[in-house]
Order: C-alpha cells, then structure tokens, then sequence
C-alpha cells in the first residue's frame, strides 16, 4: 500500500499547485499565462500520474491490458461497451440536472472557468489530445489501479468505489467547490460502472466524450 499512499501523495500536490496556478488567479492573469501551457501542465501532471502507477504495476508484475479490461475484445462486446457509455451519460445528465438545482455556482466562478476553454484551432487540437489522455489516465489510475488497492486492503468493492472518487474529486480541486463535488460524484458514476462491467472501456469512452465535447462545441 506504500505505493498507493505515494499516488495519493503526488495527488494531493498536483491538487494543490493546480489550485495556486489556476483556482486563486484571476481570468486576466490566465489570459496572460496562455491557455496552451496550462493544457500542457494538464497534460504532463496525467502522464506523469499515469507513469508512476506503471511503475507499481511492473513490482506487482500487472500488465495495463489486464486492469483495463482482461475480456476478449469482440466486436460485440465493444457495441456494449458503447451502450453502457450512452446510458451511464444519459444517467449522468439526469444527476447533473438534480445537482444544477442545489449547487449553484457564483457568474465569477463560471467567468473564470469559461476563459480555461479553447478558442482557436491550436488550442482546440491540445484540448482534445488533453481530453483523450484525462479519459485513458484518469480511468486507469483511478477507476483501475486506486480502485484495485483499496478493494484489495478492505475486501469491499463498494469502500473502493467510494475512496476512489473522494480522490478523483479532491485532484480536482483547483475548481470551484461546486465543480469539485459534482466530480466526486461522477467518480462515484464511473467507479460503478467499473466494477459492474469490470472493464475501464465504457468510463473511458464516456469520459472521452464528456471532455471532448465542451471544447470543440465552445464558442467565445
């Protein structure tokens, strides 16, 4: 577990330099840093997350194919992967409706969000090679890997679900409060859906496309 508690650790870090570059600046102040190095530093704060699991995958002697999914992929099985990712979004919308209606979040906070999306081809194009590597590492770190240790140490598959996306919302924290606890709850979507399907696949392509979407569709 002397692993785990490192992630956690490299977690809480990357949380808490992510909250004083991003969280406490203002919207001038990120326009004047550019959109393009904070996607960067988004970008190299999940691959480096992503490696050091990998690393505690080789002293456990687990292959990545094997915690993201050890079933045959068949075409058919991919058709219900995909059908999963529809209704798990279809269930999310109905969580993110009853969650607009008690988490309000203040017209600063949604300014200051707004200017993080992309408005130019550039910017566009790293935001959905940022989108694509959240969705695979994000997953695989915490519906995989932190779900495993904790199932692992406690024998309980619902305690993982549950430490695994206080985690994944608490990584998050660089946003405003509202945004962190409709994560955690989203960790909560994709943790479940993990382990019913025991696969990664459908969270990953739902993750994929929640985050892919916003910034392609965005218009300044």
């Amino acid at each position: 577990m002397l692993h785990t508690l490192g992630l956690v650790l490299i977690v809480a870090i990357f949380s808490a330099l992510g909250r004083h570059l991003v969280g406490n600046q203002s919207a001038s102040a990120l326009e004047q840093f550019g959109r393009v190095r904070i996607y960067l530093l988004a970008l190299s704060s999940e691959w480096i997350l992503f490696l050091y699991v990998r690393l505690g995958l080789r002293i456990e002697v687990a292959s990545v194919r094997a915690i993201i999914d050890e079933a045959a992929w068949t075409f058919r099985r991919w058709c219900l992967y995909v059908g999963v990712a529809v209704a798990a979004a279809v269930v999310w919308m109905g969580c993110g409706y009853v969650l607009g209606i008690f988490l309000h979040i203040p017209p600063d906070a949604i300014s200051h969000l707004l200017v993080l999306m992309p408005r130019n081809n550039l910017e566009k194009l790293i935001w959905v090679l940022l989108s694509v590597s959240a969705a695979f590492c994000e997953e695989f770190n915490y519906r995989g890997y932190l779900f495993r240790q904790i199932h692992y140490a406690t024998g309980y598959r619902a305690a993982a679900v549950v430490v695994q996306a206080v985690v994944y919302g608490a990584a998050h924290a660089a946003l405003p409060w509202q945004i962190v606890v409709s994560v955690t709850i989203l960790g909560l979507l994709f943790g479940t859906v993990a382990a019913i399907c025991k696969s990664l696949v459908p969270g990953m392509l739902l993750h994929a496309g929640m985050d892919i979407l916003p910034g392609i569709l965005f218009r300044a």
